[in-house]
C-alpha cells in the first residue's frame, strides 16, 4: 500500500509471519504461542504535528479473511518523518506489491527506508534515517 502524505510516504506493508507470538486472542484469556499470525506495519497522523505521524505494528494472532483488518496496534515512535516501502520485481523498485495481482508471487526483496525526529542529548533535534532491505526466499 503506497500512500504519500505533503511532507514523505506513509505507506503500509501487511504479511503473515511464521515467527511464533505469545499472547492472548481475546482480553481475559490464557496466553499461549502462535505460530502464524497476520503482522503488519502503518503510520497514522499525529493530531498536534502533521509533519509527523506515529509508526504502529499491527498484529492479529489469527489468520483469517481479512489479512489487512483486526489485531492490536502497538505504538513503535511517534515522531516519524516518512515509513517507505518498496519492492524489488528482479528488474526495478516498485512503489506497491499485491501479491493477488502478482499471481501468488513474492517481491524477491522488501527495501524499507524510516526518516523519524530525535531529541539529543544536549537538547537539539534532528532528523536520521534508517533503510533496510530483506530478500525474500524464492
Amino acid at each position: 500500500y503506497d500512500r504519500k502524505a505533503s511532507w514523505g510516504d506513509r505507506d503500509r506493508l501487511d504479511f503473515v509471519s511464521g515467527v511464533p507470538s505469545y499472547g492472548s486472542a481475546r482480553e481475559g484469556e490464557d496466553p499461549r504461542f502462535h505460530g502464524t499470525n497476520e503482522v503488519g506495519y502503518q503510520m497514522t497522523d499525529s493530531p498536534t504535528d502533521p509533519s509527523v505521524g506515529t509508526l504502529h505494528r499491527r498484529e492479529d494472532l489469527f489468520l483469517d479473511a481479512e489479512p489487512v483488518k483486526g489485531g492490536a496496534l502497538t505504538a513503535l515512535y511517534d515522531r516519524v518523518r516518512e515509513f517507505n516501502v518498496e519492492y524489488w520485481d528482479g528488474e526495478n523498485w516498485r512503489g506497491e506489491w499485491n501479491s493477488e495481482r502478482e499471481k501468488g508471487k513474492l517481491p524477491r526483496a522488501v527495501r524499507v527506508t524510516i526518516r523519524f525526529l530525535v531529541t539529543e542529548r544536549e537538547g537539539a533535534s534532528g532528523e536520521r534515517m534508517v533503510k533496510t532491505t530483506v530478500t525474500c526466499p524464492r
